[in-house]
């Protein structure tokens, strides 16, 4: 499906009615704590449906719709980052430029790879030791963790912290692995490990008790595997390096990061490591599985190339310029972050209208870019975050690409919906829940909402 490419004819649309809706959305929006909010209409603007749509709502994940598109935009789907190693005579430096990629993945482990190829050219140069590693950081600068992100979630992957510099997106991957507990990255000796077997059938769970002091329970027995963000994203990316290149042969004795501000490096660059991903690979990592780091990492990779402090503020303007200059100025539309995990009333969190986000699909399907955005959505019954949904018949084969969201008090929806073969409708549903002062979930009651909702539109289109 190339939507850039799709010749749309110009159809006078007749208005689904709204008692097509109501009897959907009405009795939820009127119950106490919750508010829907949700647009359905065409790529030119004609609307199908509309309930509430220029209201500004909490957007959970579909803030990743805005981050992503303005990324591409900017970028280019081929951009790639790029990680510098330079050699003196008494340091060797790494520079980080935000890569995402070093992580283990379904086309290798590009975090082992650059440490590969760092081992490589220093054996080539004779070089088995150097007195000190040198890492900076710079390339992103303020806060690694948003304040208005849940501090009790902090060890949760979706939380995990944002720096230039990082392996397997600053997470720990514990298993166990034939009675053995292993872990990626490799952190040992550095790790202090309290483990206890709890007995067969237990599920696997670990939790911080210091900075690298890692608690470990469950069935120690059988094979699992749990993830969960590292507390400090620096001295496990130095201790990842210094340990995977002293397997190679090469020995650092000590380390040390860099100040904040870009430093210059002395001596030779040895080492241009391009990332193992293109931008459209990542945004499809962003979109699809819902990634928060990759996100963050897109909006601040934008603001450091576009001129702006590399940082939460500096990535939200970097966004807010990169739309406006490819000709679309959104009315509601605030950012906190990069990725949607900022919860905040008052225009302190994200927030937009369906209308901004139906007019930014719209907007983005007209664009040589287009084709990349709309492939790197969930296709919902079949890949991503919304797999799981849209999966009778009438939805069928793929006709909903649509970004899912979810945080505590936000559910949303807003994508793509092939009503028919030349006939290419965008939507959003957004959902807020507060009840007495507290965010509250009811995600899959409004699920089976919007669901009921898109089915109503199939059945009504009448395009002529």
């Amino acid at each position: 499906m190339t939507l850039l490419l799709r010749s749309l004819p110009v159809f006078i649309l007749l208005a689904i009615p709204l008692w097509g809706q109501d009897p959907v959305i009405r009795p939820v929006d009127a119950e106490q704590g919750i508010e829907v909010a949700a647009l359905v209409q065409d790529l030119q603007g004609n609307v199908i449906w509309e309930y509430q749509s220029d209201k500004a709502m909490v957007l959970a994940s579909n803030t990743k719709l805005f981050t992503t598109a303005a990324a591409l935009l900017r970028l280019g789907p081929s951009y790639r980052w790029r990680t510098k190693v330079f050699l003196s005579e008494n340091q060797l430096t790494i520079v980080g430029g935000g890569d995402p990629s070093l992580r283990e993945t379904p086309a290798g482990n590009y975090g082992e790879k650059l440490l590969d190829g760092i081992a490589a050219k220093l054996k080539q140069r004779g070089v088995t030791s150097v007195p000190e590693l040198l890492l900076d950081n710079s390339f992103f600068q303020g806060a690694q963790r948003h304040a208005l992100w849940p501090e009790e979630q902090w060890q949760n992957v979706w939380c995990a912290p944002i720096s230039a510099l990082a392996v397997e997106g600053n997470c720990l991957s514990v298993s166990v692995k034939g009675r053995k507990l292993v872990f990626q990255p490799a952190l040992k000796p550095a790790l202090k490990i309290n483990s206890r077997d709890t007995g067969r059938g237990k599920g696997l769970s670990a939790w911080w008790e210091g900075d690298f002091s890692l608690a470990v329970r469950g069935d120690l027995r059988r094979n699992g595997e749990i993830r969960l963000a590292v507390k400090d994203s620096r001295e496990v990316f130095a201790l990842w390096a210094q340990e995977g290149l002293r397997k190679r042969g090469v020995l650092l004795p000590k380390f040390r990061w860099a100040a904040d501000e870009s430093v210059r490096h002395p001596g030779e660059l040895v080492l241009e490591f391009h990332s193992g991903w293109t931008l459209a690979e990542a945004l499809a990592v962003a979109n699809k599985d819902s990634d928060n780091y990759v996100t963050e990492v897109l909006m601040r990779t934008l603001a450091a190339e576009s001129g702006f402090p590399a940082d939460f503020s500096g990535g939200a303007q970097a966004v807010r310029a990169a739309l406006q200059q490819s000709g679309w100025t959104p009315k509601t539309l605030n950012l906190a972050d990069g990725s949607g995990l900022a919860r905040g009333g008052a225009g302190q969190g994200n927030e937009a209208s369906p209308r901004d986000l139906c007019s930014l699909l719209a907007h983005m399907a007209l664009q040589e870019e287009g084709a990349t955005f709309f492939d790197s959505l969930p296709i919902s019954g079949a890949e991503g975050s919304s797999k799981g949904w849209f999966q009778e018949p009438i939805f069928q084969p793929s006709r909903v690409h649509a970004k899912t969201g979810w945080i505590h008090g936000a559910s949303s929806l807003s994508g793509y919906l092939l009503a028919g073969e030349d006939d290419v409708l965008v939507f959003s549903f957004l959902v807020n829940y507060v009840r007495d002062g507290k965010p509250r979930t009811h995600n899959n009651r409004f699920k089976k909402m919007r669901e009921a909702a898109l089915r109503e539109v199939l059945k009504k289109w009448n395009p002529r």
